[in-house]
């Protein structure tokens, strides 16, 4: 008695996958017809509906075509072996999901981009030695980043080093905290000036500042969207609040030391 045949419209019905999968299982030789039938229509038996719908599990388990051709041809041992490799895979793909799912929901509640941890596996170097490399290309010719760099390299304790540079951002992160409080007041006020002066001695326990590295940092805290976009995590416009709180410390400084030469002279 000749087995019944299913046609490529049965067997679209009986699984749900679609017309142009079932010839492409067929193009690539994962799934051929039974039989092509006098008319041109492919012909499916039962035995290649079962090794179809294995196919369709594998294939919802995420294991690649390629893969589930070898899979078919193996015996059961030897799958489960190839098998043991795939679930490793997924679960390794789980972990790295649960972490960028993680990193987000840092990112939502306010962190800033250079903020989000990076896993150990990940190929792209730190953020923070990134930035580091960016400053020397920017800034190694200069005196003021030598004599920084000089002073990194006079501490040999890593422990010690990273321990004052932790401190150093958690007391600069609350310097921006409390100005980002005032980010409404007349930038005059004499609180922001102190604030502001406060920023600059603690730049100062890393580099030496004067006038024109200042003006510098400043315009980089509104050219540079990295910049833009930490600042303006503390408060909308922050940035640019900052920027010109800066730069009228600057003057001020300015104008302090011309008036303080001037009563020199004058007496």
């Amino acid at each position: 008695m000749k087995q019944h045949r299913f046609t490529v419209h049965d067997v679209v019905k009986i699984t749900g996958i679609s017309r142009r999968t079932l010839h492409y299982y067929d193009s690539i030789h994962l799934l051929k017809p039974t039989e092509i039938a006098d008319n041109g229509y492919r012909l499916y038996d039962r035995e290649a509906l079962a090794r179809l719908q294995i196919i369709l599990i594998l294939k919802d388990l995420q294991v690649p075509l390629k893969d589930i051709a070898d899979i078919l041809q193996l015996p059961r041992v030897e799958q489960q072996q190839l098998l043991v490799q795939h679930q490793k895979a997924l679960l390794q793909q789980k972990q790295q999901l649960e972490f960028s799912i993680e990193r987000i929901d840092q990112w939502i509640h306010g962190a800033g981009w250079h903020e989000l941890t990076m896993p150990d596996s990940s190929s792209l170097i730190p953020l923070q030695q990134q930035y580091e490399t960016e400053a020397e290309l920017l800034y190694g010719h200069t005196e003021v980043y030598q004599q920084f760099h000089s002073q990194l390299d006079a501490e040999a304790n890593p422990s010690i080093r990273q321990q004052t540079q932790n401190d150093f951002e958690n007391a600069m992160e609350s310097i921006y905290q409390q100005l980002a409080e005032l980010i409404y007041e007349p930038i005059e006020l004499e609180r922001i000036g102190l604030l502001i002066a406060q920023w600059k001695a603690l730049l100062e326990t890393q580099m030496p500042c004067d006038a024109e590295l200042l003006t510098c940092i400043a315009q980089t805290y509104v050219e540079d969207i990295r910049f833009v976009n930490y600042f303006d995590s503390y408060a909308d416009g922050f940035a640019t609040f900052l920027h010109r709180a800066i730069i009228l410390f600057i003057e001020k400084c300015r104008e302090d030391e011309e008036k303080a030469t001037q009563n020199g002279v004058d007496q």
